[in-house]
């Protein structure tokens, strides 16, 4: 057992690191957690090297990074630049959730994967899925995990290159085959979801995608997920902490339905990374792993107090 602190490094290229993240590490039973703001591609070596040699191979072992962060794409070459920046020896594990959308993501399928059986599927491989703003990090996410999950699925963005450049990027990267779409008018949005079995709105705060009229109008018998809880809400008429509620003949998940999971999911991340070494990464694919374990394990206890 080694004498070292467990030290948590918040690297976060918005000014300001979020409280949350700071609460959340210290509740998963980090030592010490220091928040830095304003990481970008130049600054992020010498903190990674300092990080490493300050404390020696063993004391790298207990210094862990969480890299956040506004920008999907910047996070991305940070994250690159710092794992080249490591050597043997003295890696440090990572973990990396740009404003908490890979968790919320990972959490939002989780919890809709559950509840397939309302609309008599089974597994994702049953359903055709369509993800409004699906070119944010919760909508990317949302993506990959449906697509690989076997589910045919449609990403849509307001402009159609938009939306073709983030699917050729997704499908390339994680060999996914995600369709482009362009989201357009009223007429064409209800046309989009009309076979679709679920739903999921991931705009950003306060963007409504689907208004009341529009839900009237799109067949029945799906599953609709909100990741927007900011009203104007992603979906017209339903409420926030809505878990699977019928409503319009549908059924619908509101964005603050997940997030007691989306918490413990984070707090695992932090603890599992703890009992990791070396330079592993920790990121939308594992945290939906988890995500599906914290849902499992609440549905036995509740049927072993039944």
């Amino acid at each position: 057992m080694s004498d070292k602190k467990m030290i948590l490094y918040l690297l976060d290229t918005d000014p300001l690191p979020s409280p949350f993240d700071i609460n959340v590490a210290y509740d998963a039973g980090y030592d010490i957690v220091v928040p830095m703001g304003g990481i970008n591609e130049w600054n992020i070596v010498r903190i990674i090297e300092d990080a490493m040699f300050s404390r020696g191979e063993k004391g790298a072992k207990n210094t862990k990074i969480f890299l956040n962060g506004s920008n999907h794409a910047q996070l991305k070459r940070i994250l690159d630049i710092a794992r080249e920046s490591m050597i043997p020896g003295f890696e440090l594990t990572t973990c990396i959730d740009p404003r908490g959308g890979y968790t919320t993501g990972a959490t939002l399928v989780a919890q809709v994967e559950a509840y397939l059986h309302l609309i008599e599927k089974k597994s994702l491989k049953d359903c055709k899925v369509i993800i409004f703003a699906g070119t944010g990090m919760v909508g990317q996410t949302v993506s990959v995990l449906c697509a690989k999950g076997g589910a045919e699925t449609t990403l849509l963005s307001r402009s159609q290159e938009r939306a073709e450049r983030a699917a050729n990027e997704l499908n390339m990267t994680y060999r996914v085959d995600i369709k482009p779409e362009a989201m357009g008018d009223e007429i064409h949005r209800v046309e989009l979801c009309e076979d679709k079995n679920l739903v999921f709105t991931c705009g950003a705060p306060g963007v409504q995608l689907i208004s009341a009229t529009t839900l009237q109008k799109i067949p029945e018998n799906k599953i609709y997920a909100d990741a927007n809880a900011v009203p104007p809400l992603g979906i017209e008429g339903i409420e926030p902490m809505w878990k699977g509620v019928e409503y319009e003949n549908s059924y619908i998940f509101g964005a603050l339905s997940t997030g007691q999971v989306k918490l413990k999911v984070e707090k695992t991340v932090l603890q599992e990374m703890m009992d990791a070494s070396g330079f592993e990464i920790f990121s939308f694919l594992e945290y939906y792993d988890f995500a599906k374990e914290i849902i499992e394990r609440k549905k036995n206890k509740k049927k072993s107090k039944e």
